[in-house]
């Protein structure tokens, strides 16, 4: 996107599904492969950054990439509570850490987003 808006771009989520899809097939070949449900994320190198544009700070990216290191490490959870509603009801109580399969099932939208999911 960064073509398309350079003095406004700030990163974007990438998906580099190469890997998973070679090991797949590799798997696939050796008679190995089992159908699971794959949540691929930074850790396994399928979910990334693009480069940052040049309007964000050294510092600011810093900071952004030590986060990255933390997810990729294990140290961050992304999805943890609490979580409200926009009503400002809790949903997911503090501390608790949302699984992909939560995730999937939710038919709410968090406090601060404006719409509805009906």
């Amino acid at each position: 996107m960064s073509a398309f808006a350079p003095k406004a771009h700030l990163t974007a989520p990438v998906w580099h599904w190469a890997p998973y899809y070679t090991k797949v097939v590799e798997e696939v070949r050796k008679g190995t492969w089992k159908p699971e449900a794959a949540w691929p994320g930074m850790a396994d190198g399928v979910v990334d950054l693009a480069p940052f544009g040049p309007m964000v700070p050294k510092d600011l990216q810093d900071k952004v990439n030590a986060e990255k290191a933390a997810i990729i490490a294990g140290l961050q959870k992304i999805f943890v509570g609490p979580i409200k509603d926009q009503k400002g009801a809790v949903k997911i109580a503090d501390g608790v850490v949302v699984t992909d399969p939560e995730l999937l099932g939710m038919t709410w939208f968090v406090e601060g987003v404006v719409g509805t999911t009906e």
